[in-house]
């Protein structure tokens, strides 16, 4: 699990880096905002009690992501990837 943790968070610097606010001469720079689409699949997917982790379970699983961005999660959907289609 710890791997698909790692390429989640691998995912989201690259998002946070193309996402990040332009520095202002009025202040300091903003925190980018970044929402996370979530769809199930495989990097959700764990062992155990709790077999899928949630969007909103895999942004908190990131140390220090609150204070790189202003992350927020929506579980769109809850399929594998191969289910995946213009619906969904």
């Amino acid at each position: 699990m710890l791997g698909r943790i790692g390429a989640t968070v691998a995912t989201l610097s690259a998002v946070m880096t193309l996402g990040g606010a332009p520095a202002s001469a009025a202040g300091p720079q903003a925190k980018p905002r970044v929402l996370v689409l979530a769809t199930g699949g495989a990097i959700a997917q764990t062992t155990g009690k709790d077999s899928v982790l949630s969007g909103s379970a895999l942004v908190a699983a990131v140390p220090g992501l609150d204070a790189a961005a202003d992350v927020s999660a929506e579980q769109i959907a809850q399929v594998s990837s191969p289910d995946i289609t213009a619906e969904v």
